[in-house]
């Protein structure tokens, strides 16, 4: 069962906007909250909206995100920069 591709680009009402962005914002949390169950690793989730005033962030415990984050700027440079990927280098 395949899902069809889904057309990126600017979705122009606003309702169907947020609403779009509220579905695939509890999916990115879903599947990080899985991903760090199933295969028992560190993951956090922090997304910025531009219409919220307040970002959503999982794990919801400010000490285990600050713990998480922590962990990963104590690596040296090399290692952070071998597994961050932006746009250009995707």
């Amino acid at each position: 069962m395949t899902r069809k591709k889904v057309k990126l680009a600017f979705i122009e009402n606003n309702t169907a906007r947020k609403a779009t962005l509220s579905k695939r914002t509890h999916g990115l949390v879903k599947k990080t909250q899985e991903l760090s169950v199933l295969c028992d690793v560190d993951a956090c989730v922090i997304i910025y909206a531009k219409d919220t005033q307040v970002p959503v962030v999982w794990p919801s415990s400010d000490p285990e995100v600050r713990r998480i984050i922590a962990k990963y700027q104590d690596n040296p440079d090399m290692y952070q920069l071998e597994r961050r990927l932006d746009q250009q280098s995707f």
